[in-house]
């Protein structure tokens, strides 16, 4: 219930990590979205080492169990999470807000951390850097896979669709079909660090910002590998500064009805149409 959910989030922002333990939902949650909802998971300040003694992450497994959480109004479902696995969860009709380091499902996790078929559909409207559909920043060899964003996503600073940055991490078989609004914007992520992967992943969202990086900014480090990611030709507008990427196929409408099969077994033809005929992949 809601309530048992406030409960947990409680408990654990007291300070019990939940390590070793599996926390999951048996059905859907609808949250009071005149109530702010406080994030499972204390991030204390973004000026601070997520390790130090004031922040509160999630260390356990929480199973949505393909269940919705609807009505979080606020930073978002977890804080801070740290080598937890989150999954199989969906945010819907909330309304997301802060200032960085904020995603509808996680604002920070680092430390061999998963996210793993997690989607959201709400708006999310922040202030600073690193905001994320999914994500607000991943690092320290975290992975995000199997999920998708639908809703808008605006800040003032770094955005992407999926994640708003990440260093030493990965971002596989995830696409994004919300509009994504800021300053350095992507479709996936926005910043890349070091030792990063962006494998198997689309963007059809609108991308409008000062700097786009339409997948994912390449800082110029060789350890960031990009395979098999497309998206689609005029999604960008108003943009001074353009980065596509390597292995980040640009194209037009035509063109990419007939893309799967060039894509890898990752994708998939649209026969069902759900992507207005683009590649999909395999798990949609």
């Amino acid at each position: 219930t809601a309530e048992e959910l406030k409960a947990f989030r409680n408990d654990v922002n007291s300070g019990n990590t939940y390590e070793g333990c599996y926390v999951y939902l048996t059905n859907n949650i609808t949250l009071d979205i005149n109530e702010e909802w406080k994030p499972i998971g204390i991030y204390q300040s973004t000026s601070t080492n997520p390790d130090d003694e004031i922040n509160r992450p999630f260390k356990g497994i929480f199973d949505g169990g393909f269940n919705t959480i609807s009505g979080i109004y606020g930073k978002g479902l977890f804080g801070l999470i740290k080598e937890a696995t989150i999954k199989n969860v969906g945010i819907v009709d909330g309304n997301i807000n802060g200032t960085a380091r904020i995603g509808a499902v996680i604002g920070y996790a680092y430390q061999n951390s998963k996210i793993i078929n997690c989607y959201n559909s709400s708006d999310i409207k922040c202030t600073n850097n690193f905001v994320g559909g999914i994500v607000g920043f991943i690092k320290d060899e975290t992975i995000i896979e199997g999920c998708y964003n639908k809703g808008k996503v605006s800040s003032s600073g770094t955005v992407g669709g999926i994640a708003g940055g990440i260093d030493n991490s990965s971002i596989k078989n995830c696409y994004n079909t919300g509009v994504v609004e800021g300053t350095q914007v992507g479709g996936i992520s926005s910043i890349a660090y070091n030792n990063v992967s962006i494998e198997n992943c689309y963007n059809v969202g609108n991308l409008k910002g000062t700097t786009l990086a339409l997948s994912i900014n390449n800082t110029g480090n060789s350890s960031t590998i990009f395979k098999n990611n497309y998206y689609l030709e005029n999604t960008v507008n108003e943009s001074n500064d353009i980065y596509p990427q390597e292995e980040c196929k640009v194209k037009n409408s035509q063109e990419m009805k007939g893309l799967h099969s060039v894509l890898g077994k990752a994708y998939e033809e649209d026969t069902a149409n759900i992507n207005n005929g683009y590649p999909i992949l395999t798990w949609q």
